[in-house]
């Protein structure tokens, strides 16, 4: 069942603790923090899912939400008010969440893949930035300024009220494989435009849709956590804008992760297990949770968040018995069991109980938003 998009969508706003207003830190790859973490009043409690399926021969994208104190939500039915007829919402975009606003970055030509332009036969890989403020539904989906580069199923974090974007697939089915310059860069919402990054050797050949997440150190120190490869870990540091190795040896990242306490949580869908790993002292623990019964499953696609209030939502979608498929929303704290200064065990403490939402078929499902 469909809906337009003023019926149910209340999302959340806040003020954080350094004072910037209605600043969710909310991310396709999951922001969180970890700095000294405070009770507050605010917690995200809306999911929202943009993915994509095939409509009468072409792509298009869809709009999910579901708020988890209400339990309910749907398909959301959203203006395509686009200011000009030069851009479309393209198809294997990333989406972002900063603050109220929903923004999907870069991606290639909808379906037929060789209509485009000028009619050449691989996926034509787009600059386009479109937005949709959730606090402002009626007024569609708009245009904001270009990326510098072509980018398709680019990583975007947002932190500090800025949208970062690294590596994603560049020039397809080219016989050239150099990604056109920068590799990475910065948007700002405020004056609408993109700033080159320093590039890094690691970004040259990225996986695409790099797993990343938001390490907050202090307010004046964070940095963006990604794998670029299979196995290695590296950072980007927001304060300095230099790149660094963590560990070569990390071991394989899925898909979206969470920091709570200068820890990282992420799901492996090889072991289909949540690990903790301790990033100052560089170990990997294995959280106990016990009372999720359907990770077990074969999961193809899990992420986590930080919703506030020291908790974490595992969102992972699986089907029901008539085949349906739904996304799973599981809310849980951490127990850290600490012998001295070191850590022994992590177990999840179960906050409230399942919540789950139908969705059609999709094509692609990563982008799992929360406010």
């Amino acid at each position: 069942m469909s809906h337009t998009a003023g019926q149910f969508l209340k999302p959340s706003t806040a003020v954080s603790r350094y004072g910037d207003h209605c600043k969710v830190e909310t991310t396709a790859c999951a922001s969180a923090e970890s700095y000294n973490e405070e009770e507050t009043d605010h917690e995200k409690a809306t999911v929202y899912l943009v993915y994509e399926r095939q409509q009468s021969r072409r792509f298009c994208i869809n709009l999910h939400t579901f708020n988890l104190e209400e339990n309910k939500g749907g398909l959301l039915e959203i203006p395509r008010s686009l200011q000009t007829t030069s851009s479309s919402i393209n198809v294997c975009a990333s989406a972002v969440a900063l603050g109220s606003v929903i923004y999907l970055i870069g991606g290639c030509c909808g379906h037929p893949i060789n209509v485009c332009y000028e009619y050449i036969n691989v996926p034509h890989v787009h600059n386009a930035v479109v937005y949709f403020d959730t606090l402002k539904p009626d007024n569609g989906w708009q245009e904001a300024a270009r990326m510098k580069s072509n980018r398709n199923l680019p990583t975007v974090v947002a932190v500090d009220g800025k949208i970062f974007v690294f590596g994603g697939v560049f020039n397809p089915g080219s016989l050239s494989q150099t990604p056109t310059p920068p590799l990475a860069e910065v948007y700002d919402p405020k004056d609408n435009s993109w700033s080159s990054l320093p590039d890094h050797p690691c970004l040259k050949n990225p996986r695409i849709f790099m797993p990343a997440a938001v390490h907050i150190i202090s307010p004046t120190d964070k940095r963006i956590l990604f794998q670029p490869d299979m196995n290695s870990l590296y950072s980007f540091n927001l304060r300095d804008f230099s790149w660094s190795l963590i560990d070569e040896n990390f071991g394989y990242w899925n898909d979206t992760g969470a920091v709570k306490d200068d820890i990282l949580y992420i799901y492996s869908t090889k072991f289909k297990q949540v690990h903790g790993y301790d990033l100052i002292n560089k170990t990997r623990f294995d959280v106990v949770m016990t009372f999720f019964p359907g990770l077990a499953h074969n999961i193809q696609t899990a992420v986590l968040h930080n919703v506030g209030n020291g908790k974490l939502c595992l969102l992972y979608s699986d089907y029901d018995d008539d085949g349906s498929k739904i996304i799973i929303c599981n809310t849980f704290k951490i127990r850290k069991e600490m012998n001295g200064d070191k850590l022994l065990h992590l177990t999840a403490i179960k906050v409230s109980d399942t919540n789950s939402f139908i969705t059609a078929h999709t094509f692609w499902e990563m982008n799992v938003l929360m406010l």
